[in-house]
């Protein structure tokens, strides 16, 4: 019966399965019952939840890419993504919106972050820029104001025998605290000069701390310099009458840092012995009596240093005229002077420094340039009956800021110890910037200081030079300047 059974599935396999087929086909499958079909509504809300979910996903993965550089639309681009999930939870049906809602808070939490983040950025640019901008137009009015007072520049460049129209030395400079510059001292400080006009000095000397020398002789009171006096009983303020016995007062104390003994004799009842401030600084002795400062035995005195150059810039801005605020200087004391360089042979080179006020000044530009400069100076000498001096100023920097800059000093012949402003071109200045050199303007002159000892009966060479300068580069610059260096 089984091996019948076998032959006739054999025999109609193929129907079989057919008929199989179309029963299967009839009946939605196999293996059990079908699920129901789903309906439209049903189709729509499934398909709701999806681009929901996709918008939800997309929103959420925007605002984690953002990132601390982000700009203002990425951020936007994040909130719309999160406003076009908003519309398709609004699609779903009220139960589930809320927990839909709550997958894009993280979303939204950074778009509220990364916004504040940008407010406060453009809150910082605007006020740097409205910062920039009163920088620029200070910049531009301090520029303009110098350039003004740097007008027919060849008027600013003077020995230190005038300030203003009156005299301003480094005796008056001697009020200064020195500091450290290169070879030099340097002093910066608020003055007045003669007539009472407030100016702003920089002032540069070589001036050594001087020496210890004896004081061997009575020192008359004909001879007494105030601020040399000191002793603890003088009266450095309102007048002090000192009591005398059998008619002389004495007191120990020094003058010019030797120590030794005051003396006030007195002849008569008109007569006594006083101490008191006096008007430029130190004490003042009178009184009627004479007073005489007799030096210990061995005592030294302090000697200045007498032997120094001295060169810088003032800014008198309550000069009577332009020409006279913003002027340079030099000065060589009359012990190192030179009055001319005959005999001298061979060349040499002198490095130092230059200080000096500048203006780089357009009403329509937008890199004015302008103050106080410090730069390096560089000479360089031929002597001989043919002796020319020559040198260029490089290395500018203004308020902290390198320049692109650099004024030549065209060679000049030697007259006397020096060199005094040629008039032809050839003997001005030129003024480069960026690699663009202006015509030749301005001049500029020099006198060679410290000549030391002749070696072998052959005449040394100067040991130092300082001088000044003016130059314009063409409409919109203008320089004035003083130099100091020393020989290699």
């Amino acid at each position: 019966m089984k091996m019948k059974l076998k032959e006739t599935a054999l025999k109609f396999s193929t129907p079989l399965v057919i008929v199989g087929a179309l029963f299967l086909a009839s009946c939605g499958g196999g293996g059990g019952d079908a699920p129901p079909a789903m309906s439209d509504a049903e189709k729509k809300a499934a398909m709701e939840r999806t681009e929901a979910a996709n918008a939800i996903n997309a929103a959420k993965a925007a605002a984690d890419a953002l990132t601390a550089t982000s700009d203002a639309a990425a951020v936007t681009n994040v909130a719309n993504l999160i406003a076009t999930a908003k519309e398709e939870i609004a699609d779903l049906p009220a139960a589930s919106r809320a927990a839909e809602l709550a997958k894009l808070s993280g979303a939204e939490n950074i778009v509220a972050t990364q916004r504040e983040r940008l407010r406060l950025a453009a809150e910082d640019a605007d006020r740097e820029g409205k910062a920039a901008e009163a920088e620029k137009k200070l910049r531009n009015a301090n520029a303009k104001k110098l350039f003004g007072y740097l007008g027919g520049t060849g008027a600013h460049v003077t020995s230190a025998d005038g300030v203003g129209g009156s005299r301003y030395t480094a005796t008056e400079a001697a009020k200064a605290v020195a500091g450290t510059f290169m070879n030099y001292n340097t002093k910066e400080f608020m003055d007045k000069n003669a007539t009472g006009q407030v100016i702003h000095v920089l002032q540069y000397d070589n001036k050594g701390p001087g020496k210890q020398v004896p004081l061997t002789a009575d020192v008359t009171a004909d001879n007494f310099v105030a601020k040399s006096i000191k002793a603890s009983v003088f009266s450095s303020n309102a007048p002090k009458k000192h009591a005398t016995t059998e008619n002389l007062f004495s007191t120990r104390g020094t003058y010019n840092g030797a120590s030794g003994q005051y003396r006030c004799s007195v002849t008569g009842s008109d007569q006594s012995c006083v101490s008191r401030a006096a008007a430029g600084g130190g004490i003042q002795l009178g009184g009627g009596g004479t007073w005489v400062f007799d030096p210990d035995p061995g005592a030294m005195q302090a000697m200045p240093d007498a032997n120094y150059a001295t060169f810088g810039w003032w800014l008198d801005e309550a000069a009577e005229s332009d020409a006279k605020k913003a002027r340079s200087f030099s000065h060589v004391t009359p012990t190192t002077a030179l009055t001319g360089v005959d005999g001298v042979t061979g060349s040499a080179t002198y490095n130092g420094i230059a200080v000096g006020k500048a203006s780089v000044y357009s009403p329509v530009g937008n890199n004015n340039v302008s103050g106080a400069f410090t730069a390096d100076a560089e000479l360089k000498a031929t002597f001989g009956s043919n002796g020319k001096l020559g040198g260029s100023i490089t290395g500018f920097v203004v308020g902290g800021q390198a320049q692109n800059w650099s004024v030549k000093l065209n060679d000049q012949s030697f007259s006397g110890a020096g060199v005094t402003n040629g008039t032809g071109d050839a003997t001005k200045t030129v003024w480069t910037i960026g690699g663009e050199k202006a015509t030749a303007s301005g001049s500029w002159s020099a006198t060679m200081y410290d000549k030391g000892a002749d070696v072998g009966g052959l005449a040394a060479q100067p040991k130092g030079v300082t001088g000044g300068f003016n130059s314009d580069y063409g409409s919109v610059g203008r320089m004035v300047g003083a130099f100091g260096a020393e020989k290699d």
